[in-house]
């Protein structure tokens, strides 16, 4: 694969920006943060399930409602949580946290000459959040699914980003957290598609490259 990828798109939420457990773990008043981890990896491997199925699903309620439920909190508690956490949606974002992994490792792709964006399934307000994390600068654009009014895994979204570039698929590797939208959608466009998996929810994975930490990206992409 070496010298074949030229540019590399990333995912944002769960990539670059981590959703806040803090604030999820005081919301759903839990002591110990690592529950509300350890309900997220539960979740999303539910969720990537639910996707697959390709059946229509409700993606905030899916992926909020698995954690609480995961977390071991159901009935009215459960509603309750619930309906705090998108109440809170509408005063801050909650994926806001930056992944400390993110600025270098985007760093060193660039520096071995590698062109790098984003493509992210959002609600039009991701290059500002980005921009608020300190990261929006590594990226020559930042592709949101809002503004383009086509999200992933349609593979239109990545072969759009891929002309924005003025590149072929073939020559593009995309990052992303959940297989059902990242790496399927970014395969079916031609480019090689990353597992990012910092939770190890899925460690026996084999249907793309995988890494646990982004820092990982140039030696497993071979650039």
């Amino acid at each position: 694969m070496a010298g074949d990828i030229s540019t590399v798109f990333f995912d944002a939420g769960n990539t670059l920006i981590w959703i806040d457990h803090e604030f999820l773990a005081g919301v759903s008043g839990i002591a110990d943060v690592s529950v509300i981890k350890n309900a997220d990896k539960i979740s999303r491997v539910h969720l990537n399930e639910l996707l697959e199925s390709k059946k229509q699903i409700d993606f905030g309620k899916e992926y909020y409602g698995g954690i609480i439920h995961n977390a071991g909190i159901d009935g009215d508690d459960a509603i309750e949580i619930f309906a705090r956490i998108k109440n809170a949606e509408k005063i801050f974002p909650i994926w806001r946290k930056t992944n400390l992994q993110a600025r270098p490792a985007v760093q060193a792709i660039k520096s071995l000459g590698k062109r790098t964006a984003v493509i992210s399934n959002s609600d039009g307000k991701v290059a500002e959040l980005l921009n608020a994390c300190g990261l929006a600068d590594l990226f020559e654009f930042i592709m949101d699914s809002h503004i383009e009014g086509i999200e992933k895994p349609n593979s239109e979204i990545f072969l759009r980003a891929a002309r924005r570039m003025n590149v072929s698929p073939e020559n593009c590797a995309y990052i992303g957290d959940i297989p059902a939208i990242d790496v399927e959608g970014s395969k079916s466009a031609g480019m090689t598609p990353v597992l990012y998996d910092p939770l190890d929810a899925w460690p026996n994975w084999s249907r793309s490259l995988r890494v646990r930490n982004l820092c990982e990206l140039p030696k497993v992409l071979e650039l």
